[in-house]
């Protein structure tokens, strides 16, 4: 991965003006120091000839291997004047280059850290519905087709927030799998479905109801029914 990076960088600057450099911060995370005169362009040159190094996938013990690659560019001094807000400017246009579907690079612009404050005031909000217990559900009744009996409901989670209103799952549910709220908030449905299921039993007997979970749920041991 290190040898196509840096042939990446070679061939970007080759001839071009350009200076480069490659790091490695960490686990999968790199860095590269791109010097021209025009930084804009040597950003882009760059950042293509990486996306397109890493096109043809790797060989690996017979196997075949296609790794992705999202990159983020901020630019000196338009968008910091210190390596360290720099780095950070150009981790907010990393992770817009991600949400966007990888293969691809984003240049850093200040609605990012506008957008980035905005999700960190939601999560924030978010911990706070979740231990407060304000989060609701609402139940979509399912009928059987023949005789339009009702024989269960779907669990639907709702949060009204007090200043936006009713945010919808699309935009709160993503902000919980990011900051870790993701098992929390689904052990919270299960466990609020389950006891409301239970409770209709007397009037609905036999009456089920269905509850989504996500992948990330899937993928633990042991769902948990509290």
């Amino acid at each position: 991965l290190v040898q196509r990076l840096e042939r990446a960088l070679l061939s970007a600057s080759w001839g071009q003006g350009i200076r480069a450099r490659l790091a490695r911060l960490g686990g999968d995370e790199f860095v590269a120091l791109v010097i021209a005169r025009d930084t804009r362009t040597a950003g882009e040159r760059v950042a293509a000839a990486m996306l397109a190094q890493l096109q043809q996938p790797f060989e690996i013990a017979g196997k075949s291997l296609k790794i992705g690659l999202s990159i983020g560019l901020t630019r000196f001094p338009e968008d910091g004047l210190s390596s360290r807000l720099l780095l950070k400017q150009g981790d907010l246009a990393m992770y817009q280059a991600k949400q966007q579907g990888k293969q691809r690079f984003q240049f850093y612009s200040g609605q990012l850290t506008e957008a980035a404050e905005q999700r960190l005031e939601l999560e924030n909000e978010l911990r706070h519905a979740l231990a407060a217990g304000t989060l609701d559900l609402h139940y979509q009744p399912i009928h059987r087709f023949a005789d339009q009996q009702l024989v269960g409901a779907e669990a639907l989670l709702r949060w009204r927030h007090p200043v936006h209103g009713l945010v919808p799952p699309s935009v709160f549910i993503p902000v919980a799998e990011r900051c870790g709220l993701a098992d929390e908030l689904g052990d919270w449905v299960i466990a609020r479905a389950v006891r409301d299921c239970a409770r209709w039993q007397a009037a609905l007997p036999g009456v089920w109801v269905a509850v989504n979970v996500s992948g990330r749920q899937l993928q633990r041991p042991l769902l948990s029914f509290l």
